[in-house]
């Protein structure tokens, strides 16, 4: 197989978990039991690689896990209202932040900042919405604190 086979392999089953866990596991579920799952089964699915894809969708916010003794349950953080078509500001070269609206997960919505490289995310932050104003005035002073700073500073 391809590199990029194997890329749109994963990206793949890592959709059909999420929509799996979103759809049928709302009380969460094991890498272990997710694997030996008749879903599991039917993606071929061992235990290490269903636990790569669930480490990977917990590091894009997809999906949260809590430690109970040895074993890490994961359970969905909910589905993007504008999945197919999130917000997207380009800052980079093949670098982009996509924000996705999530309704009512992890006990009220949020919004996902999600930085990618081509396809694949670096990393993500969420931001509940009853501290949207908070963190945008945050950033505010962040901007404001950078142009003192750059006007002090030659960058050159």
């Amino acid at each position: 197989m391809t590199s990029h086979t194997l890329q749109q392999e994963k990206q793949d089953n890592i959709q059909k978990i999420r929509s799996h866990l979103f759809n049928n596991c709302q009380s969460g579920i094991d890498a272990n039991s997710l694997a030996n799952s008749e879903f599991g089964n039917s993606l071929r699915l061992d235990r290490q690689r269903t636990k790569r894809y669930l480490d990977e969708m917990e590091k894009e916010n997809l999906v949260h896990g809590k430690k109970f003794g040895n074993t890490i349950v994961y359970y969905p953080n909910g589905k993007s209202i504008n999945e197919e078509h999130p917000h997207k500001v380009e800052i980079g070269s093949h670098i982009n932040l996509w924000l996705d609206y999530f309704p009512g997960t992890i006990n009220r919505p949020f919004i996902r900042v999600a930085q990618k490289r081509d396809s694949d995310t670096i990393g993500s932050v969420i931001v509940p919405l009853d501290k949207m104003e908070e963190f945008l005035e945050k950033l505010k002073d962040l901007s404001r604190k950078q142009k003192r700073i750059k006007k002090e500073v030659d960058y050159n």
